[in-house]
């Protein structure tokens, strides 16, 4: 872990010293005048508190024990202290934006996916209800459907039965309308045969 962190160190310090050489000259200025001795013993306390570190992650690196490596420990004379303090301040700079920026990004992208899924979801609900509400009509029509079909299977038995009925009266109809003909032609061959024994009676009557 720590031989990691010295080389992320180390790629950090390279890349970050163009932008630390620019300001540092700056910085030191102002820190060196008498107008802000505040910002001097911030930046004094800051590269010593650097320092301490970067003895401690060498003597952890070397498998010194700590205790023993106390007196490796000496503060810096204040020009050093104050040039470090500057350099490290830009350096944690420059370690927040590399963690923040990428972080933030993540962060965003998380919450767009978070925001997509739930809008992905919230289609796949509404989706989910109107095929539930078709699947519901559909039921509705198939049922209207089935009681359309008993009531034309009622209408076709009944046309059927009052055919049935139809054709039983145009039957009886047609049996009665044979008997009387036939009997009206009995009749009028009976007519016949009596009109034909009147005129030979009267003509047997003018004979005599």
């Amino acid at each position: 872990m720590l031989p990691l962190f010295k080389v992320f160190s180390l790629i950090v310090r390279v890349f970050a010293r163009p932008v630390i050489a620019r300001t540092k000259a700056a910085h030191l200025k102002k820190a060196q005048s008498g107008h802000t001795n505040w910002i001097k013993r911030f930046y004094v306390r800051l590269g010593n508190f650097q320092h301490k570190w970067d003895q401690k992650i060498d003597s952890k690196f070397m498998g010194i024990d700590k205790k023993s490596s106390d007196f490796f420990f000496k503060p810096l004379n204040d020009e050093v202290a104050l040039e470090k303090g500057v350099e490290f301040f830009y350096e944690i700079l420059i370690y927040a934006l590399l963690i923040t920026l990428p972080t933030y990004e993540m962060y965003s992208a998380q919450q767009d996916s978070k925001k997509k899924s739930e809008q992905n979801t919230q289609k796949l609900n509404n989706l989910m209800q109107q095929i539930e509400e078709n699947k519901q009509h559909s039921q509705i029509n198939i049922q209207k459907l089935d009681e359309q079909d008993l009531i034309r299977q009622d209408l076709l038995k009944q046309l059927n039965i009052i055919s049935i009925q139809s054709f039983a009266q145009l039957d009886d109809l047609s049996k009665n309308w044979n008997l009387k003909s036939q009997q009206l032609i009995e009749e009028n061959q009976k007519l016949k045969n009596e009109l034909e024994q009147l005129k030979q009676k009267c003509f047997k009557d003018e004979n005599q």
